[in-house]
């Protein structure tokens, strides 16, 4: 039976794959780092009111140093996995975006727990993830048919990004067990807002959204909201379940952006991208029976 972690781990998959199909409908002129920037300016208000009313302000003094230093380190890594996984979806196709970062994302995990001890893995996750890079291979392999031929440069956004965030999970992991879920994701939006408007003073970088089209705004507005409920979501799932789990359940989010994608960006899949996708899929299935 899915407990509360794994539903939350789920919905998160759900917010972050909807979240890049409204960043992939924007239509005018914007950079990858406006967007992240917007994106955080308008979740970090959200952050500090639910924060200030589900937390009991005397505790924020006595937080512990060292988690809040990881928690810091985390956070900036995030940020750059974020730029550069918005940069993938804004050049490239969502679908091979999604699979290759989530998939990429459980094999780090993986890779990350068995390097430094901290989650067991087991025969079964380590089968799992060779069918989950075998997908990504043939998702990311172009033929010479009427498929656009796949910038690799691009596909190597969103694998660097995998490797950031899984990083900043295991940091983020460590803190949880010192730091409340809600500050944590407080602290995760306040210090990349601030570190962007104190970027932008230094600087003196014009960034506006008054060329963006109204509907182009309530774009950006309503990704900026599915990935505030994707970073809380994947916070409390990781302070309620193991990170393992956490992240391979979150790696269904290509099965929602493909499909959305599909709907809504009447993108296409050739036979091979499609096999690819299944597997990755097969072998996401794998690792959640099996462990």
């Amino acid at each position: 039976m899915i407990g509360l972690g794994e539903s939350l781990a789920l919905l998160s998959a759900l917010f972050h794959a909807s979240g890049g199909i409204f960043i992939k409908s924007i239509k005018s002129k914007i950079s990858a780092f406006q967007i992240t920037a917007f994106r955080f300016w308008i979740a970090t208000p959200c952050l500090l009111l639910l924060t200030f009313f589900s937390v009991e302000i005397s505790e924020l003094p006595n937080i512990p140093l060292i988690p809040l230093l990881l928690i810091v380190l985390a956070t900036i890594i995030n940020t750059a996995g974020i730029l550069l996984f918005t940069t993938a979806i804004m050049k490239g196709r969502v679908g091979i975006t999604y699979t290759t970062s989530t998939s990429m994302m459980i094999f780090f995990s993986l890779l990350w727990g068995i390097l430094l001890k901290i989650d067991t893995i087991s025969l079964w996750a380590i089968i799992g993830s060779i069918f989950i890079l075998t997908g990504v291979y043939l998702v990311n392999r172009t033929n010479n048919s009427n498929q656009p031929k796949i910038d690799k440069k691009i596909i190597f956004l969103p694998i660097m990004a995998a490797l950031l965030w899984s990083v900043g999970l295991i940091l983020t992991d460590f803190s949880l067990k010192e730091i409340e879920p809600m500050i944590t994701a407080t602290i995760r939006a306040l210090i990349p807002a601030v570190g962007f408007t104190i970027w932008i003073l230094i600087t003196k970088k014009e960034i506006s959204i008054s060329n963006l089209t109204f509907k182009d705004k309530s774009f950006m507005g309503a990704s900026s909201l599915l990935g505030l409920g994707s970073s809380l979501s994947f916070i409390f799932a990781l302070s309620l379940t193991r990170p393992s789990i956490t992240v391979i359940l979150n790696s269904v989010s290509p099965i929602f952006a493909v499909l959305l994608s599909f709907i809504f960006l009447k993108e296409k899949l050739s036979l091979h991208q499609i096999i690819g996708v299944l597997i990755s899929i097969s072998g996401t299935m794998v690792i959640v029976i099996m462990i």
